[in-house]
């Protein structure tokens, strides 16, 4: 049984923690990783360093998913990117993902973004992002490389419509972006750039990335956190 497979949306939600705000030279986000019968199956973690013109992203995620008592998936995979301002450098994407070991390599090379995995060696544009729904900067063309399987893959970025979602008991405004390519990917970000939510379609099954700390930081008027819960999502009567 493989009822997810998550590796490329995780450096995926790194790229869009770029956008956000810097308040220190270090943010750290977590998510909680939302399956819609499971509840919640897993967690995600983003840390962003920066240092003059030069970001480096780490990423962590865990997942299991048990059905009575057993384990049907188990995914371990780690990740790290590092851009000089808005060109990426290299790429990193080590684990395990339900007994397949992970295993994509990148960095600029000869004028080129040389990527190496277990599929072989491809060259790519300098301009080459990784696979994230965060190119979710308006309507968009773009090539990415899969922090996954190492291939390379056009993608299409469209919407941006306003809507209200609900994170920990709180009303939270947020930007709604519909990513298409090898799969399909929603994100739902606030004003300020934090991603507040990023959805997966697996299977036909929406995997749900709810974020869960700084959460004051992302919501304003965010007092409390209640224990994760899957997200509602609804338009604002005011966009119709």
């Amino acid at each position: 049984m493989n009822p997810i497979r998550l590796t490329v949306f995780v450096l995926a939600m790194a790229w869009c923690a770029l956008g956000a705000r810097a308040l220190a030279s270090e943010q750290i986000y977590t998510y909680t990783v939302v399956h819609p019968i499971l509840g919640e199956i897993g967690s995600f973690t983003d840390r962003v360093n920066r240092s003059g013109v030069q970001t480096r992203v780490d990423t962590q995620l865990h997942v299991l998913v048990r059905i009575l008592g057993v384990v049907a998936y188990r995914e371990e995979s780690q990740g790290s990117e590092v851009l000089e301002g808005d060109r990426l450098i290299s790429l990193e994407s080590d684990g395990d993902r339900d007994g397949q070991p992970i295993d994509v390599h990148g960095r600029v090379q000869d004028g080129k973004f040389v990527v190496k995995s277990r599929a072989g060696t491809i060259s790519a544009p300098l301009d080459i992002t990784p696979s994230d729904p965060w190119l979710v900067r308006g309507a968009m063309q773009a090539k990415v490389v899969s922090t996954r399987t190492g291939q390379i893959v056009d993608v299409s970025v469209t919407g941006g419509e306003t809507v209200t979602i609900q994170l920990q008991g709180v009303s939270a405004h947020a930007r709604h972006y519909l990513i298409t390519g090898d799969k399909r990917q929603e994100v739902w970000m606030a004003d300020n750039g934090i991603p507040l939510m990023m959805r997966s379609i697996e299977d036909n099954v929406p995997i749900d990335f709810v974020l869960k700390t700084p959460l004051a930081q992302a919501v304003p008027g965010f007092v409390a956190a209640a224990a994760p819960t899957a997200p509602q999502v609804r338009t604002n009567p005011s966009d119709r």
